[in-house]
């Protein structure tokens, strides 16, 4: 079973679908798999690479490869809605447990 990573365009439109890896950024998996994301920093300051979570906020971890160095949005529950994908990736307890998970992002907001 499986993670799978979605990457929206804004105008909604899904444009790249990839299985998602522990221990590697949004930014890299999606390398990995022939998707541009645009990076700059690699810490999570500069914001170029954010992403808008559209689903799976439950299976993200915004600090999986380091503390961001830049504060993210909230919504109006105070929970993350967006992400830097240099930083950040799946939670590993989703990968590899047995089930199906969907994260959709939307990339360039």
């Amino acid at each position: 079973m499986t993670v799978n990573v979605t990457i929206q365009d804004p105008e909604w439109n899904s444009i790249w679908t990839f299985g998602a890896e522990d221990n590697k950024s949004f930014s890299n998996m999606a390398k990995n798999n022939d998707v541009e994301i645009m990076t700059s920093c690699g810490a999570g300051a500069c914001g170029i690479c954010k992403c808008k979570i559209i689903e799976g906020h439950e299976y993200i971890q915004v600090d999986k490869i380091s503390k961001p160095l830049s504060d993210l949005p909230t919504d109006d529950k105070w929970k993350i809605d967006t992400i830097f994908t240099c930083i950040a990736g799946v939670k590993s307890e989703y990968i590899d447990d047995g089930n199906d998970y969907d994260i959709v992002l939307q990339r360039n907001i």
